[in-house]
């Protein structure tokens, strides 16, 4: 089970809400893996969400979910790579940098050799973090 889901519960309408925590460490959030990039819901409320990314040297974050219908803020915390601006123009972070990613630019590739890690928080967040959360039910049944 992912530890994301961990902190969330499913109202009696089937939609995942944040109980009372509101302090979280993010190693023990964050996921990893090492076949791909590896996003960790770690909070939603009616009107943001939270995950955590890890991003392995050498691998790329995609696009993956077509129906983001938002920006997001990526607050990095570790490592540094390339943030591909609409599929055409890659622009170098590092760590303590924040990077504004608009809705549908989730582009980004690890160059480092350590891990990039970053916080994600996007707005409004109830129909993507619902996604993710069904998702990652999915993948650990």
């Amino acid at each position: 089970m992912h530890r994301a889901l961990l902190q969330l519960e499913i109202d009696e309408k089937g939609v995942s809400i944040m109980n009372d925590q509101r302090v979280f460490d993010m190693e023990l959030v964050k996921d990893e893996s090492l076949e791909n990039a590896v996003k960790t819901a770690f909070y939603q409320t009616d009107s943001t969400g939270g995950s955590v990314w890890v991003i392995k040297p050498g691998q790329t974050l995609q696009n993956t979910i077509t129906i983001i219908t938002t920006d997001d803020i990526w607050v990095i915390l570790q490592g540094k790579g390339y943030f591909i601006q609409r599929l055409i123009r890659e622009v170098p972070f590092t760590k303590g940098q924040v990077i504004v990613s608009k809705k549908g630019e989730c582009h980004a590739q690890n160059t480092g050799t350590e891990d990039v890690i970053f916080v994600s928080i996007v707005a409004p967040a109830l129909l993507i973090m619902t996604l993710l959360v069904l998702i990652n039910m999915k993948s650990t049944l």
